[in-house]
């Protein structure tokens, strides 16, 4: 990853604000800040090209200052959770500024809640209008992490998030990709469906519960066509499945983690790098990076793995 990085501080062709935001947290994951660490140099060059991306609207994107740019909401969305963990681990570090990284979060966060269609979820423009699972729940995701560091987020807007996910979820566990049209479901959007619940305090909640017995359906049971293997979204939904198990905790952590990290292991590159169809699309970093967050998960450098 820190090979690969551009001079300007970016990974990831044509949706770098998505890819540079996931390989920040992934070095984020390993416990270097920014200037600080083996690799603080690079985490300083991410957050100076995420901060540079944003706008006076709030909106994080290749556009600047337009709503142009590939990455959309779900690079948004990403790009939040990457400042809102880079605040939270860096806010109490003597000498270090913050104060722009605050106003930037705060107004990224603020456009997530005026984005918030009326059913509770996200879409892929920002606009209050339309709604889809996996733009939801990355803005869920950085809601969360803001709130962890000390950033408001309204308590409204969470609940209907909730509630969207809860009206998303089929009574065997599984998450549909939206309300209405979108009755599908699939092994990624179960996954991220049942970490954020997770991640919002929700462990006894019926949906988890099923949920978490999915996921395990779908990679035991071979539900979902191996979806679990070697899937389109492969690492994209073990990112989410392995945080849902490590916040679930206990058993299922115990029975989820060996596997995947033997799994992920068996799929390094010689040069270090994750492949498979998502680097095709998006860039060899954008796997790598999802990869070493999962395999960096036991260390609980991220404010949003910690229980």
């Amino acid at each position: 990853l820190a090979k690969q990085q551009a001079r300007n501080g970016s990974w990831g062709g044509n949706v770098p604000v998505a890819v540079t935001s996931v390989a920040g947290l992934a070095f984020l994951a390993g416990g270097h800040v920014p200037g600080r660490g083996e690799y603080g140099e690079n985490v300083k060059r991410t957050l100076d090209y995420i901060l540079r991306c944003a706008s006076r609207s709030g909106y994080i994107s290749e556009g600047g200052a337009g709503y142009g740019g590939s990455s959309r909401m779900h690079g948004h969305g990403y790009a939040t959770l990457f400042l809102a963990e880079v605040y939270g681990m860096t806010q109490s570090i003597p000498g270090v500024e913050t104060t722009e990284l605050k106003e930037t979060l705060k107004r990224a966060v603020k456009l997530i809640e005026n984005c918030q269609d009326p059913n509770g979820g996200w879409s892929y423009e920002p606009q209050p209008s339309g709604h889809e699972g996996s733009v939801t729940v990355t803005q869920i995701h950085a809601l969360r992490a803001a709130r962890n560091a000390g950033i408001r987020v309204s308590s409204e807007v969470i609940k209907k998030a909730i509630d969207y996910i809860r009206r998303s979820t089929n009574p065997d566990g599984t998450v549909n990709y939206s309300l209405g049209g979108g009755q599908r479901s699939s092994y990624a959007l179960t996954s991220a469906g049942v970490c954020v619940l997770l991640y919002l305090g929700l462990h006894a909640d019926e949906n988890v519960k099923k949920g978490i017995q999915a996921l395990f359906d779908y990679r035991e049971g071979g539900k979902g066509g191996g979806d679990y293997s070697s899937g389109s979204y492969y690492y994209y939904a073990n990112f989410y499945a392995a945080i849902a198990m490590f916040h679930s905790g206990g058993e299922d952590w115990k029975r989820w983690y060996p596997t995947i990290r033997e799994d992920l292991l068996k799929k390094q590159q010689p040069d270090g790098s994750f492949g498979g169809s998502e680097s095709q699309n998006y860039g060899a970093a954008f796997g790598t990076a999802f990869a070493c967050i999962i395999l960096q998960i036991p260390s609980r450098y991220l404010p949003t793995l910690q229980r």
